[in-house]
């Protein structure tokens, strides 16, 4: 059985004068991504290479031996299994202002 941990976003409870997840700091920013599948993820193993909710699909897919469409965005994070010392780059972006031009983004 392949089970799955994870959040879309954290909250924020006014550490820097915001409420719920408004914003662009790392407690809304980093939240968990924890896999066990017994014989096939290595117990324990903790990889430091930044991972992307979009990912988690074609993730899913790779462990369970299902091709993913060709259509479908993002990709699998199984290499970072064998190789965490791949980098990864991810941005969040956040608006906001009432017209919808005032975007704000971060590098994590």
């Amino acid at each position: 059985t392949l089970v799955v941990f994870t959040s879309d976003h954290g909250e924020a409870f006014d550490e820097h004068g915001v409420f719920l997840h408004d914003d662009l700091y790392r407690g809304t920013l980093h939240v968990p991504l924890v896999m066990r599948f017994p014989g096939r993820l290595p117990a324990g193993k903790r990889i430091e290479a930044r991972a992307r909710l979009v990912d988690l699909m074609p993730t899913v897919l790779d462990l369970l031996g299902v091709p993913a469409s060709d259509g479908m965005q993002g990709r699998s994070l199984v290499p970072f299994v064998r190789d965490d010392s791949a980098g990864r780059d991810a941005a969040s972006e956040y608006d906001d202002s009432p017209g919808g031009n005032s975007r704000k983004y971060t590098e994590i």
